[in-house]
């Protein structure tokens, strides 16, 4: 397939969030930079968020581009940006603006860079913070109940036990653990593309298939950072911590025998860039993951998350994304259908990209009911527990998160149970075998039929079916 430099644009605005609230690059993807000819320089997005929020601030410009880097040189030159960092081979590149640029002026920018040959697309890269998400309990949920609510902050639990967390009701709902009882064959890696993780969190030795990379930080190790600073403005500091290491410790928890890849693209307060994500997701396939679990939402697709996708998908990983924590419509990259975009990058010659690689997890309660806050519709391809979900927290902790990601982390953990049991990809389609063994819970659910996807997942059955020798 080859990459067209004139096709329809995507929308440039974005607001990434995390959805339940919500190494240097590469070797060829080096990061760039000219001298520092600005009258402020710029500050990592961790240590400084609130620099993004105002005019005054320099704007970030992702550009998808066929060339040498001489020529993304010369053409920043011209127009007075800084190359950030980039890669050749991905032909994608961060490019950041003179300090009080106006709307005006970065239109008439991305307008230039269009014209120039080479250029596959050129997007403002908008940093964004996840909503403020009201009706949160003040602590963990009673026995027996469940915190109907998504919250930012998960409860932590202050006397946990190894079996609150192994022999949780979510595992049970999906039979998770009679899934783990069956031979195994395989090794899944699984990336965690969230806020980091705990690496130090005794959940995760053995476990890890390396320290992974902070794309916020833009250098090696992924741990989960609180710097104490309101970095988008809301009010609360560091909402989002812990979001991490939950997602990476649930995933463990339907599969303790996955490897998690833990790369950082999202802030302690949940907060990223689309451009981060995507070089993230580029990162994940380039190290052997199995699986991408993307439990964050973007407002608007973009052409830098559109490439890393359909490298994902040519490359063959399964990426799980959250529907999103709306209580209607599907965010993306949740409602990514591949015949919806032209291809953006020349990824493989003679690819087939279909978008049955790319799976959008709804959540449900422990009745087979969809959560409030869930987000619902043709775009999701299944169903799984995402109420009161019990799992790792930094500093040796555990605690109860609620969310369309916990949900994700959920159908991650179980799609590597099908692999590690039945062989890596193409031997086993485990986007197939988990959507065509879930459970029917459209019985529960008749105000949202046909859009919980295919059903509740059931582990055990998927699992029990990729033992069985192929169809012919």
């Amino acid at each position: 397939m080859t990459a067209r430099s004139t096709r329809r644009p995507l929308p440039g605005l974005l607001a990434v969030g995390l959805a339940t609230c919500l190494l240097s690059l590469p070797a060829e993807a080096q990061s760039r930079g000219r001298a520092a000819k600005k009258a402020q320089p710029a500050t990592s997005p961790a240590q400084s968020g609130a620099q993004y929020a105002g005019l005054s601030a320099p704007k970030r410009v992702a550009l998808g581009f066929e060339g040498e880097e001489a020529d993304i040189e010369a053409i920043a030159e011209q127009l007075d940006l800084d190359v950030i960092k980039g890669s050749e081979r991905k032909s994608t590149w961060l490019m950041e603006t003179e300090p009080g640029v106006t709307p005006n002026q970065l239109s008439q920018i991305l307008v230039t860079l269009g014209t120039f040959q080479g250029t596959l697309y050129a997007e403002e890269d908008l940093r964004a913070d996840i909503p403020d998400v009201a009706g949160c309990a003040a602590g963990p949920p009673p026995p027996g109940e469940v915190e109907p609510q998504q919250c930012t902050v998960g409860f932590v639990d202050g006397n946990p036990t190894q079996a609150a967390y192994t022999q949780q009701r979510a595992l049970d709902q999906i039979s998770a653990i009679p899934a783990q009882r069956l031979p195994r064959v395989y090794t899944p890696v699984v990336a965690v593309i969230d806020t980091g993780i705990d690496l130090a969190h005794p959940v995760f030795k053995g476990r890890l298939a390396s320290m992974g990379y902070d794309f916020v930080l833009d250098q090696p190790r992924a741990f989960e950072v609180a710097d104490g600073i309101d970095d988008d403005g809301d009010g609360l500091v560091d909402e989002a911590y812990g979001h991490g290491t939950h997602i990476a410790g649930t995933i463990l928890a339907v599969d303790p025998w996955a490897r998690i890849l833990p790369i950082r693209a999202m802030d302690s307060d949940g907060g990223g860039f689309a451009f981060d994500i995507a070089q993230a997701i580029f990162y994940a396939v380039d190290e052997g993951a199995d699986i991408i679990n993307l439990s964050l939402s973007v407002s608007q697709p973009t052409e830098s998350l559109v490439s890393a996708l359909q490298y994902a998908e040519a490359r063959g990983a399964f990426v799980f994304t959250s529907a999103g924590n709306t209580g209607n419509s599907v965010l993306f990259p949740g409602t990514y259908k591949a015949g919806d975009y032209e291809v953006v990058l020349p990824i493989i010659a003679g690819a087939e990209l279909d978008g049955e690689e790319i799976l959008t997890v709804a959540a449900v309660d422990e009745d087979d009911v969809k959560a409030v806050f869930s987000a619902w519709g043709d775009d999701v391809d299944f169903s799984a527990p995402g109420v009161a979900v019990y799992s790792a927290y930094p500093g040796n902790q555990y605690a109860w998160y609620s969310g369309t990601s916990m949900a994700t982390a959920i159908a991650s953990g179980a799609a590597a149970l099908t692999l590690g049991v039945g062989g890596p990809w193409p031997l086993v389609d485990s986007a197939e075998l988990l959507s065509s063994n879930a459970d029917p819970i459209e019985a529960l659910n008749p105000q949202f039929l046909g859009g919980l996807g295919s059903g509740r997942l059931n582990a055990f059955a998927a699992t029990f079916q990729a033992l069985l020798p192929p169809m012919q």
